[in-house]
């Protein structure tokens, strides 16, 4: 994975707009350097570059995950066979149904998801959407999730709460909270996952492929 934090933002749309400004400049540099081997030895991978690379200003589409499974159900709906799982609120997303969306809209980030299937580190929302955490998944063509991030819970309080609401301990965790006890400033940060990311931009079709150390069947010898 590549990790990163972004330290006083208050605001999700900063790390999305990270996460967005560090893929396609990877796409961009491959698209200038590989041009004509991409088009012709890996054609999925070019086509995922010009995904990104075709209208590189504008905004890759951001969607609340309500609106995500409303989309999903109305879909299913239609075409009985679509899916194999049913989407639902409560269930979470498919690789299946996060494939469907990337494919329909591009790479998209779906936001806000319920606050019982996330970790107890990301920061809730506040208002009508308390039952929800300031998160996002980037769900690409063919892969599906690529990306993963939030706002962190910076607040002491809320984060014991957060803990003991998903039933864990907190002593357990009392070096996690000492990072807030002793001060912090409001942030965000995301994971993307490395091996996927080369598997969609160089047309891989499976991601055990792009892990970067040999693989080898039990019992074979390099």
């Amino acid at each position: 994975m590549c990790e990163a934090e972004l330290g006083w933002t208050e605001s999700l749309g900063d790390v999305m707009i990270c996460v967005e400004g560090l893929v396609k400049a990877i796409a961009s540099a491959i698209a200038k350097e590989k041009t004509r081997e991409m088009q012709d030895v890996l054609p999925l991978g070019w086509e995922a570059v010009q995904c990104i690379t075709r209208d590189a200003e504008a905004r890759w589409k951001r969607m609340p995950y309500r609106e995500a499974v409303d989309e999903l159900a109305a879909a299913a709906d239609a075409d009985a066979q679509l899916f194999q799982h049913a989407p639902s609120y409560e269930s979470g997303l498919k690789s299946e149904h996060e494939r469907w969306l990337a494919e329909k809209h591009g790479p998209t980030f779906v936001t806000d998801y319920p606050a019982a299937q996330k970790p107890f580190y990301m920061r809730k929302n506040e208002g009508e959407q308390q039952d929800t955490v300031a998160c996002f998944d980037l769900l690409v063509p063919r892969i599906g999730e690529l990306a993963g991030g939030s706002l962190r819970e910076e607040r002491l309080g809320e984060l014991e709460k957060a803990i003991k609401e998903k039933g864990m301990r907190t002593e357990d965790y009392d070096w996690y909270l000492d990072l807030r006890r002793y001060g912090s400033v409001p942030h965000g940060g995301f994971g993307l996952g490395w091996e996927r990311l080369v598997s969609w931009l160089l047309g891989v079709e499976n991601v055990r492929e792009c892990i970067p150390f040999p693989r080898a069947s039990e019992g074979s010898r390099f």
